[in-house]
């Protein structure tokens, strides 16, 4: 049976493909390269020959042997008859599973999956009005309590903190809100500008209660609020705010000291005045320290962004003096003259000023350290007043 077939090799391949078949046909009855016409009827002729050749080779095959095609026919329609029997069942077994499947849980998930989506949709869109109304209430009490007043209290300052304290968490946990026309034109109209107005309320107000070391003292609870107050505003005006408070009085005690120069008799009296500023600056650490934010304290944040970093405001203030005081006294030393001859003559009572008055107030290394930056200022007068 094989030779038999030899001829028809090519189309009983398992790669076999009509359209190769065709193009291999057509280029071997079209090789000659001078005409542009395709030539169609001996590939045609040779395709009618292969079919008529197959009809007569099953038509020979079946008269030749009849009981064996027969018993392939009757082989093939018992083992079909067979199979459907033994396998309808289960057939229609699965095809009944399948229905159900389709029907109880299938058709099922996907109408819950639907209306999931749908309630997701709906739940956003609640959540986004009840922020939205949230901050609509907020944004209408700043803008009601602002409009009453034309300059601020603590008290109002204070309230107005808390709003926005609310806004930003608001915000927070909604980022889509800023989407709604409603939302955006009260953040232009009323909750940016108000809290501009707001942050320079606290921080100068900050600054004028920690001006000298008396109000320090006396209003250690409004510096408390304030400082917390201005750190939930802003951050980075906090950091500033304190950063130049202690600042200012570096700049007025350096000025202090500095007259001293010309009258060294009231050195003592100065540094006084210095002792003190540095123990209110002490007294703002403390309450600093006390006001904790998240994981952390006031403190502990504004010692991190400021520069240098991780440096206590009473050792930063000491260290300003001593650079500032330093370049005044080393140049009227230098230059000589009475004023140079009165820093030499009472230099004695300069050292052991700074080192009986600040002695007084060391309770750590950190606080001596402080003793030793004061007499490196006035150095020049006894190289050893550093290691002493």
């Amino acid at each position: 049976m094989s030779d038999d077939l030899e001829d028809f090799e090519v189309l009983l391949s398992q790669d076999f493909s009509a359209t190769q078949f065709c193009n291999d046909l057509l280029k071997t009855t079209n090789r000659q390269p001078t005409t542009t016409e395709l030539e169609l009827g001996t590939p045609m002729k040779k395709i009618r020959y292969d079919l008529e050749e197959v009809e007569s080779r099953i038509t020979e095959t079946i008269k030749n042997n009849p009981a064996h095609v027969l018993d392939q026919i009757y082989k093939s329609k018992s083992l079909e008859d067979v199979a459907r029997s033994n396998i309808k069942p289960s057939l229609e077994y699965l095809d009944i599973s399948y229905k159900r499947l389709q029907q109880e849980v299938l058709e099922p998930y996907e109408r819950a999956q639907v209306l999931q989506n749908v309630l997701s949709k709906v739940h956003q869109t609640s959540l986004l009005l009840r922020d939205g109304a949230i901050y609509i209430h907020l944004a209408n009490r700043i803008q009601f309590i602002t409009s009453k007043q034309t300059h601020y209290s603590i008290n109002t300052a204070l309230e107005l903190v808390t709003y926005y304290t609310q806004i930003n968490l608001s915000m927070s946990e909604n980022v889509n809100l800023k989407s709604l026309r409603l939302i955006k034109q009260l953040e232009t109209e009323v909750v940016i500008p108000v809290r501009k107005e707001l942050i320079n309320f606290l921080s100068l107000t900050l600054t004028k209660t920690l001006a000298t070391p008396e109000q320090v003292q006396k209003d250690q609870e409004i510096i408390s609020k304030l400082a917390k107050a201005l750190h939930n505003m802003s951050q980075r005006d906090f950091v500033t705010t304190i950063q130049k408070a202690v600042l200012s009085h570096v700049a007025v005690t350096v000025q202090a000291l500095a007259k001293t120069i010309n009258s060294i008799k009231d050195f003592p009296v100065a540094l006084e005045d210095a002792m003190k500023r540095s123990m209110a600056i002490e007294s703002l650490e403390l309450i600093l320290h006390e006001v904790k934010v998240e994981k952390t304290s006031l403190l502990a944040d504004y010692m991190l962004q400021v520069k240098p970093k991780n440096v206590r405001p009473h050792h930063l203030f000491w260290k300003k003096v001593s650079d500032a005081f330093k370049k005044e006294f080393d140049t009227s030393y230098s230059r000589g003259g009475p004023v140079g001859k009165s820093l030499a003559r009472n230099g004695g009572m300069i050292i052991d000023t700074i080192k009986q008055r600040m002695a007084d107030t060391i309770t750590n290394d950190a606080d001596s350290q402080d003793m030793d930056v004061m007499l490196h200022a006035v150095s020049i007068i006894n190289p050893q007043a550093e290691t002493n």
